[in-house]
């Protein structure tokens, strides 16, 4: 009989690290990533090659206040950047993309430039695809979370009445993304770890999805195993950390959108329950996740092993591995249930049409399709993980724990 150590499999092969910066090109969208510590010191260059003239920064009235940020995309690109706009707002509400279009082509700019997170990167594809007729020719995004959406042709715009509607258009992908650790270092704290757990539920919808590909389930383990364990390192402001964190989202979103892998009900439920009641969007996520792991897992058995060796957790059972997120969530001190943050059945099943509609969850695996289905599955009471049960995170290029 082979040995406890002899079982263990490492989840993937460990990364080079003296490759995590470069300029990496593709015919999928978005173009070109330039990733590394000290990438934002390239965005001349690219603006260059692309041939952009005017540039408007769009970014959040807190980034623009503050100005350092504003000042280092300033510096790199000069007299170029010819307006800011700091009137982005969370989950993207209509009338401030409104604003962002008046902006822009005020400014008769061809180029839009977003620095912030999710909600100013799809502000900013909403305005390039409205206005691409009228001069705006490009979108480079530098991204200062872990929410992923530079990485897709996707984005959602929050109607008046709360909706988020999710829309896909070749045109809104960004040409250019900056993925430099160095504009993550004044995200606030609760905002990065949050944004960093939405990316671990969409890999384990991935891993779940109907629409599941090899190629994809190799990305999202390993999304996972990274964050596992620099996530909460990279909270006391570890760069070569939050790069690795940057690099797992970047892996999470290609599975996604640049290999058609969608995900489920948990993140519909995130896009429609946090603008409703002005939450932040992965802090949504993280309250679904513990109740996502345990109705997804049963549907994907195949999926808990690399899932369990990726989080540490002591074995391969479904209740196992929502342990080990719980764990994990508990050290990131981020809630594990709706509950938590003041939600329950009713706002579930006050969402739910909009959630079976929601684009992102047309890889959802669970035969659920009723309003109350899906209050039962998301909406239960907070659990907390049994004594002992604490999962050993390692670097994935370490032996994983025996399944």
């Amino acid at each position: 009989m082979m040995g406890a150590a002899a079982q263990r499999r490492p989840v993937s092969p460990p990364l080079d690290h003296d490759r995590l910066g470069g300029r990496f090109a593709t015919a999928e969208l978005p173009s070109v990533v330039l990733h590394g510590r000290g990438a934002l010191n390239g965005l001349g260059d690219e603006f260059e090659r692309a041939g952009g003239e005017r540039a408007v920064l769009l970014t959040t009235g807190s980034v623009g206040r503050d100005g350092r940020l504003t000042e280092q995309v300033r510096d790199s690109l000069g007299v170029r950047v010819v307006a800011v706009f700091d009137g982005c707002g969370q989950h993207t509400p209509e009338r401030a993309v409104a604003a962002a279009v008046t902006a822009v082509r005020s400014a008769r700019a061809d180029t839009v430039l977003t620095l912030g997170g999710g909600s100013v990167v799809d502000t900013g594809k909403q305005v390039v695809r409205r206005l691409a007729g009228h001069g705006v020719r490009r979108h480079i995004a530098l991204p200062t979370t872990l929410a992923g959406s530079e990485h897709t042709a996707a984005a959602a715009v929050t109607t008046a009445n709360g909706q988020k509607c999710v829309r896909r258009d070749a045109v809104m992908a960004p040409s250019v993304v900056v993925i430099d650790p160095a504009l993550t270092v004044a995200t606030p704290r609760r905002l990065w770890a949050s944004s960093g757990v939405k990316v671990i539920s969409d890999a384990v919808e991935q891993l779940c999805s109907v629409h599941a590909s090899p190629l994809v389930d190799v990305l999202a383990t390993r999304a996972v195993a990274d964050l596992a364990v620099d996530l909460p390192a990279s909270l006391d402001g570890d760069l070569d950390a939050r790069l690795r964190c940057q690099l797992a989202a970047w892996m999470c979103m290609y599975g996604m959108f640049g290999a058609g892998v969608l995900g489920g009900l948990a993140a519909g439920l995130r896009h429609q329950l946090a603008p409703r009641h002005d939450l932040p969007h992965g802090l949504v996520g993280s309250a679904l996740l513990p109740a996502a792991v345990r109705a997804l897992l049963p549907t994907a058995p195949k999926a808990r092993l690399p899932l369990s060796q990726a989080l540490g957790a002591l074995d391969a059972t479904t209740e196992g591995i929502a342990a080990g997120v719980g764990a994990l969530l508990d050290a990131l001190e981020l809630p594990r249930s709706l509950t938590a943050i003041g939600l329950g059945r009713d706002d579930v099943r006050a969402v739910a049409d909009a959630v079976f509609a929601d684009l992102v969850t047309a890889g959802n695996p669970l035969p659920v399709d009723s309003p109350e289905a899906l209050a039962m599955a998301f909406a239960d009471e907070p659990t907390t993980a049994p004594e002992g049960t604490v999962p050993r995170r390692v670097r994935p290029d370490q032996e994983g724990p025996s399944p």
